[in-house]
């Protein structure tokens, strides 16, 4: 595999650490139409009156649709997005395509990135708190949901949108232009 170009002109070549406005601009773009929809089913299966055990499945089924569909959706639109001063850029392998859309493939990549590295890091403190208090739901009702968005928006702001930017993913990356 060709080597992905690693200047764009206008574009950082890596990133070494983003500005707290660009930092704050696409974790926002990134997360407020998931916490939207998140909010709206946590209203919805909360006033259900399925049996719990339905409302697992139904969770689970959720939770599969927002991360195949949804999440790579919104993935795909914050990289289309023009920011306040920036925008991002797609660069592929042989440095022959520059551009600013994402196939479905990439969008996956990069919300595989976050997700995994977001569950992992928001998993442990939830842990730590659960073993504590000596409580298993402390991730349920509308403090376990407050809690989760709030932790996924410290931890995309300070380190999940420099992370998606430093990848090296199969055959692109992306960056910041100006």
């Amino acid at each position: 595999m060709e080597p992905i170009a690693q200047t764009v002109p206008g574009a950082y070549s890596r990133p070494e650490r983003l500005s707290p406005a660009v930092r704050l601009q696409l974790t926002w773009a990134t997360s407020w139409p998931g916490i939207l929809l998140d909010f709206a089913y946590w209203l919805v299966a909360s006033r259900s009156t399925l049996p719990k055990e339905a409302i697992q499945y139904v969770s689970l089924a959720f939770g599969l649709l927002m991360f195949f569909a949804f999440a790579t959706w919104v993935v795909r639109r914050a990289i289309q997005l023009d920011y306040q001063g920036f925008h991002l850029v797609v660069l592929r392998a042989g440095g022959a395509q520059i551009g600013r859309t994402l196939t479905y493939r990439e969008s996956l990549a990069v919300t595989w990135l976050i997700g995994w590295r977001l569950a992992i890091v928001t998993a442990i403190p939830a842990g730590v708190v659960a073993i504590l208090l000596q409580r298993t739901d402390i991730a349920e009702g509308l403090f376990g949901w407050a809690w989760t968005s709030a932790a996924a928006l410290v931890i995309k702001y300070a380190w999940l949108m420099e992370a998606m930017l430093r990848k090296d993913y199969l055959g692109f990356n992306l960056r910041v232009a100006v």
